[in-house]
């Protein structure tokens, strides 16, 4: 049901009862539709990459605590009185209320893109493009869709925004504490992998990797392996000291392996040691804060709780979600002052326009210097924190060119 164009025609073949005929059929807007499975099939399909490209893909995390509290409210809707009902479940005023504050946004939204526009700047787009993974050809139409939700969500929450004035044009300003850090939760698991082969990567791919001392060296020491990796023999054998269940190197591979090697989770190289098996390491690191310990098997016990909590705390907890984005191979480092550079570089790029204003979201006009700390807020959100290889450099821009931060700021309270 995903298309690329507002209309589509494709034939439709029906039988007629005296034969087969053909019609054309014409699809016009966007229509969606929901692709569930309950089972772990998915990846096994032939047609899976085409839906984990044109669907949102989620894997439900479900608990213990999210089975019980349906048996309770399955329970309160099928035993209670209606008027009780209304008091512990929902009340139908609460309903209207809201679909009135729905109404309201839509409203919003239609009005700031009446004239096809979008009217929201996204200080960290150029960046955040950059930063983006761009291996193949579906991780344009991620980057799309990360936008597209980007801009939705910047548009429905204008009101609470600060805005920026650029020539004519009368924009929304988008968040990163807030806007950004929820598209992410909303996207971070593209790729749709179920929550218990995640689990295996965080507690035994991720914590055997980093017991490893440096690369694997042969019996006499004489050849040792490019990258420090894991064989699928050491994995199974962590995988049965850790989860206490035995795994074979095939299944291990099939399993597991193949949808982190397809989800860019990690790579493989061949082996120095042995030409006739491959060698695995992780792209990326979904711990945060694990600190490092003794020994593989503790680093596991505290990234399992950790997750536990952090998922607990997020009001997306119903969905797997990444810590960070894994960068790009080819991005650039992110410059430290990168704000204050974007808004330099829209000075710069003025074209025969005097007009230009930052309000903050009191709808009072600011200065540079306190636009950008109120920005950021007191608790100092960073586009940094939602990447990995978080590098703090100078900045060259493909649009603006070499960018550098300025010796000296715009002061308080000047224009």
């Amino acid at each position: 049901m995903s298309h690329d164009a507002y209309e589509i025609e494709h034939p439709y073949v029906f039988d007629a009862g005296n034969g087969f005929k053909v019609k054309k059929v014409i699809t016009r807007g966007w229509p969606a539709c929901i692709f569930c499975s309950a089972k772990n099939e998915l990846s096994s399909w032939p047609i899976w990459p085409e839906i984990q490209n044109r669907f949102q893909v989620v894997s439900p995390n479900m608990t213990q605590q999210k089975y019980s509290d349906g048996n309770m409210l399955v329970a309160q809707k099928m035993g209670l009185p209606s008027l009780l009902q209304q008091d512990l479940i929902i009340s139908n005023s609460r309903i209207a209320l809201a679909k009135k504050c729905v109404s309201y946004i839509l409203q919003q939204i239609r009005q700031r893109c009446s004239d096809g526009t979008k009217s929201v700047w996204i200080p960290y787009t150029e960046i955040l493009g950059q930063i983006l993974p761009a291996q193949k050809g579906s991780d344009n139409r991620i980057t799309k869709r990360m936008f597209s939700f980007l801009v939705i969500i910047t548009l429905a929450r204008a009101h609470l925004r600060g805005r920026l004035e650029y020539g004519d044009e009368n924009l929304a300003i988008a968040d990163i504490g807030n806007d950004l850090r929820e598209v992410l939760s909303i996207t971070q698991n593209l790729s749709g992998i179920p929550p218990f082969k995640i689990k295996i990567f965080k507690e035994v791919f991720l914590p055997l990797f980093k017991s490893k001392g440096g690369p694997d060296k042969s019996e006499d020491g004489e050849m040792e392996e490019k990258v420090t990796a894991l064989t699928t023999r050491e994995l199974c054998d962590f995988h049965k000291k850790t989860m206490n269940k035995t795994i074979t190197t095939d299944s291990m591979k099939k399993t597991y392996l193949n949808e982190f090697l397809d989800n860019d989770l990690i790579d493989e190289v061949q082996s120095q040691l042995d030409k006739r098996q491959k060698i695995y390491f992780p792209l990326v690191d979904l711990d945060l804060d694990l600190k490092t310990s003794d020994s593989a098997s503790k680093m596991a016990t505290e990234s399992n709780e950790k997750i536990s909590l952090l998922s607990n705390m997020t009001p997306f907890d119903n969905f797997l979600q990444y810590p960070m984005i894994v960068v790009s191979k080819n991005c650039k480092n992110i410059p430290e002052h990168w704000l204050e550079l974007q808004i330099l570089a829209l000075l710069k790029c003025r074209m025969g326009f005097d007009r230009f204003g930052l309000y903050n979201k009191n709808g009072e006009q600011v200065c540079m210097c306190r636009f950008i700390k109120e920005y950021f807020n007191e608790k100092r959100s960073n586009l940094i924190r939602y990447f990995s290889r978080p590098i703090f450099y100078s900045f060259s821009s493909k649009v603006f060119g070499d960018m550098i931060r300025l010796p000296i700021t715009v002061e308080e309270g000047s224009s």
